[in-house]
């Protein structure tokens, strides 16, 4: 299609990435294609408070178990209220800005029953989660939407993996943001009619992202994305804005239509779509992404079939405005950098040695198994002192020069948590049981020198292939009974 680049943006998740970037670098020749720059990012969930939902659901479970004590201690429960008492609200694990927001909410309602039907309709109310673009500009880009999305599912997921405001803008740099579909904040408050909403979000944006944001128009044959569009350009011409045309891409050709309906369908479970697919699902009281547009076109198309949409369903769009906009396309794929995603070499988790360096750290470590496994030995045997000190001087050297000091004690914490956790780790598998290093700071139970194993078998300066390999145990991982 002629193309430059192409960019990735999945709800919620990035486990594409590297799929994506492989192939886009190095297509198979068997496609007699040519190399496209990849551009990676995602289109991000994003709602007002990832930890309001949490919280709403501790005060309704605080209010339930109250009354289960009221029902079952009246008189104790009775005394409690008299001599001002709150066991419960002193217990309480709700932060302080969410006690406050419900004790307000709550207000002048006596019944427990109904306290709770009021934070349910609350969370029914926040539920609802949108979206948004962000593409990695950079190194840095790339790693902090990394860190944005391991964030939506480590802590803000509640049936999507989301974000929030003050979440994006902590990891906000490197990262280019677009506007997203009828699903994104702005263009979801303009199609409810709260244009002072969506101005609001507008703004937040432009002041978060600077440069790096662009409203975002689609072509889509519905009246929803006409109207949106019209309102998006009055929107970028008052707060000078750029805008870019986008494609939502749900499927790859045109005749997958029905074959993605039914996918959605049976994830959807109680949703039944028609083949036409003719009518917007109602949005206020769902996520952003739980329906189906009025269109059959989410398919990957050409700049050609792009601009044969415009012309004959977007009439209302002036010529200039389309074009600048298809060329923030390319200004957006040139804004963003040549960067190494994948690297040849592990990335280790940094193990903490405090004040001390890994080096350090590791050679006491050493010094102390010596002295408590090795040194009983040379006492009974004084010939063995020379065998072990050459031993651990060759090992050491060794893994010094191959910089494997810090995957050892990686190695070793892992081994010894399990070993205080009575989890089964074995005495040594493999050729590791040929280090006495290891055998000194407690990876193995084996000393090499008294069963002449060979270190060399484990790691050497040529063995390149042994980098990063530790057989820890044959057996399941399994607490012991």
């Amino acid at each position: 299609m002629g193309m430059p680049a192409l960019a990735l943006t999945d709800h919620g998740t990035i486990s594409g990435w590297i799929k994506f970037y492989q192939t886009c670098t190095n297509p198979d020749k068997r496609w007699g294609i040519d190399p496209i720059k990849p551009i990676l990012g995602v289109e991000a969930y994003i709602c007002e408070d990832i930890n309001l939902i949490k919280n709403i659901d501790k005060k309704i479970s605080e209010i339930e178990e109250e009354a289960v004590y009221e029902e079952k201690n009246p008189l104790f429960a009775w005394a409690d209220k008299m001599n001002g008492n709150d066991n419960f609200t002193s217990e309480s694990e709700l932060d302080k800005k969410y006690k406050t927001l419900f004790d307000d909410h709550l207000r002048e309602i006596d019944s427990k029953a109904e306290q709770v039907v009021r934070l349910k309709a609350l969370k029914k109310k926040h539920k609802k989660s949108n979206h948004v673009i962000l593409l990695a500009k950079n190194r840095e880009g790339f790693k902090n939407i990394i860190k944005l999305t391991s964030h939506g599912w480590l802590y803000g997921f509640y049936s999507k993996p989301r974000i929030d405001m003050s979440i994006l803008e902590k990891y906000s740099e490197g990262i280019i943001c677009s506007s997203a579909c009828l699903g994104g904040q702005i263009s979801y408050n303009i199609l409810g009619g709260d244009y002072k909403r969506a101005e609001h979000y507008l703004k937040e944006y432009k002041r978060i992202f600077k440069d790096d944001f662009y409203l975002e128009m689609q072509l889509h044959e519905m009246e929803e994305q006409k109207m949106v569009n019209g309102v998006l350009m009055e929107m970028a011409q008052k707060h000078n804005l750029p805008m870019v045309i986008t494609q939502d891409v749900h499927y790859l050709e045109e005749e997958d239509v029905r074959l993605h309906e039914i996918v959605v369908t049976l994830n959807n479970k109680s949703r039944n779509v028609s083949a036409n697919s003719d009518k917007l699902k109602e949005q206020k009281e769902t996520n952003s992404d739980d329906y189906f547009y009025n269109t059959r076109d989410l398919y990957f198309k050409s700049f050609e079939e792009l601009k044969e949409t415009w012309l004959r369903e977007h009439h209302y769009m002036p010529e200039e405005v389309f074009n600048a906009a298809i060329e923030n396309t390319i200004n957006i794929a040139n804004k963003v950098e040549k960067f190494q995603v994948l690297s040849s070499e592990p990335l280790l988790p940094k193990f903490d040695t405090g004040k001390l360096t890994p080096k350090q750290f590791f050679v006491n470590l050493i010094k102390e198994g010596a002295k408590l496994k090795i040194a009983p030995k040379i006492l009974l045997n004084g010939d063995l002192k020379k065998v072990y000190d050459d031993r651990l001087r060759e090992e050491l050297g060794i893994i010094l020069d191959l910089h494997f000091e810090e995957y050892f004690l990686i190695v070793w914490d892992l081994i010894n948590w399990c070993r205080e956790n009575d989890i089964m780790v074995g005495p040594g598998r493999g050729s590791v049981g040929g280090s006495l290093i290891a055998f000194c700071i407690g990876i193995t139970q084996i000393d090499p020198v008294e069963h002449d194993l060979i270190f060399s078998r484990f790691i050497n300066k040529t063995r390149s292939s042994a980098k990063y390999k530790l057989d820890i145990a044959e057996m399941p991982w399994e607490k012991k009974s």
